[in-house]
């Protein structure tokens, strides 16, 4: 958008905490429960994580991000027509499909250019291998590594600003004083908590400003 329109200027908020999980998502290496069993060679998925794919690895809309692939589909519908279905209703090579489908359909548009990206969305069930789905995780870290460096490139040509938020994205109001939430719903139930921790939220502008300016190379204005 902005380099469509170079006089558009935009605000940004961006989270530490956010900002944190990118870069190890993107540089660190680190796993989420979707990504560790997408690169598990499937011989070695326990039942329970056989279990767990086929109840999550089709949470995708329906008319955008299933019924236009039609091997993605075979499966979907296979899944969702025998609810009562087992782990052992599935082959192991059809859990390595599942698992590329749907990373693959989360993709937005917009990047499906990458040629080995296309290969991917060519292949049929039957095709996907681990190296595949390696590919595939490799190729999210890559656009997820250029997350940050885009923003930082638009703020320092000021184009952008870039605000930011306490650390941990507190409501800090309540970690000030927790009767705030009282006074806003007093028919609700509260954790009993010291209402003072002023000492928390002053922590967490700290470090929320620290690491702003490590990343973008000065303090936010907001």
């Amino acid at each position: 958008i902005l380099e469509k329109f170079p006089k558009t200027k935009l605000n940004f908020n961006l989270v530490p905490m956010l900002i944190s999980s990118i870069y190890d998502y993107g540089y660190n290496g680190e796993h989420d429960i979707y990504s560790r069993l997408t690169i598990t060679p499937v011989d070695e998925l326990t039942d329970d994580e056989k279990e767990f794919i086929l109840n999550h690895f089709f949470d995708a809309n329906y008319q955008n991000m299933v019924l236009p692939y039609s091997e993605y589909k075979k499966l979907y519908d296979r899944r969702m027509q025998n609810p009562n279905c087992s782990v052992k209703d599935f082959t192991n090579q059809e859990y390595a499909d599942i698992m590329s489908w749907f990373n693959l359909v989360w993709f937005d548009p917009m990047w499906r250019d990458f040629p080995e990206l296309k290969k991917l969305f060519a292949k049929k069930n039957g095709e996907f291998t681990l190296a595949d789905r390696e590919n595939i995780i490799e190729i999210q870290r890559e656009i997820i590594r250029r997350i940050i460096p885009s923003y930082k490139k638009y703020q320092d040509e000021g184009k952008i600003e870039i605000s930011t938020s306490p650390y941990y994205h507190p409501i800090m109001p309540l970690l000030l004083d927790m009767k705030d939430a009282v006074f806003a719903n007093p028919n609700a139930d509260y954790p009993r908590l010291k209402s003072d921790m002023t000492e928390d939220a002053a922590i967490n502008v700290k470090l929320a400003l620290d690491r702003f300016e490590q990343i973008f190379g000065k303090r936010p204005s907001g």
